[in-house]
């Protein structure tokens, strides 16, 4: 890939930025407790980070690393083009849980709005105040390069000068992140 400003990778409890060991817990650590302990780390003050699922809390911790360094001008010239295997699979769960026993009956709308895979893209969104064009596809798992390379090339640089590209799932406690941060 041509252009790449800055990459980073999250999985098996270890943050990689730009080839480099940031952060790391024991893998015998609860994902939620490692992406609070990564929010922490990070000196964030987000409180809605505490009530996103665990896809939306990778990609806003992956896209908060990545984004850090720019400014706010050029976060306005940025595009988001995601891609992920499992869609909002662990949300929809979770959800489905609150609404299945009619004698229990409890519908979540906490839950219900990360029934949605793009939420992720959101919640980036919202935080970084990007407002140009986004875009989250679903892939198979094992296609993860090639649909990199394709978000890549799909890139039209007429309106952003930086782009937020890359890969992200989270399915039965499993997580990775591959997202790169590209310049026109």
């Amino acid at each position: 890939m041509h252009n790449v400003q800055r990459a980073i990778t999250i999985r098996n409890h270890q943050v990689i930025l730009q080839g480099e060991l940031l952060f790391q817990r024991d893998q015998s650590t609860p994902n939620a407790r490692f992406f609070s302990e990564l929010y922490k780390e990070l000196k964030l003050t987000y409180p809605k980070f505490f009530k996103m699922d665990p896809l939306a809390k990778l990609g806003f911790l992956a896209a908060e690393l990545l984004l850090n360094s720019l400014s706010a001008e050029e976060k306005e010239e940025m595009k988001i083009l995601l891609a992920c295997s499992h869609s909002s699979i662990e949300s929809d769960t979770m959800f489905q849980n609150t609404i299945s026993d009619e004698s229990n009956y409890y519908p979540s709308p906490s839950l219900f709005v990360y029934t949605l895979p793009n939420i992720v893209i959101g919640e980036i969104a919202i935080r970084h105040r990007i407002y140009g064009e986004n875009g989250l596809y679903l892939t198979p798992p094992n296609n993860k390069k090639s649909i990199i390379e394709t978000l890549h090339k799909q890139i039209k640089w007429e309106d952003n000068r930086y782009a937020l590209i890359g890969y992200l799932d989270y399915y039965k406690n499993k997580y990775e992140v591959d997202f790169y941060l590209i310049h026109s």
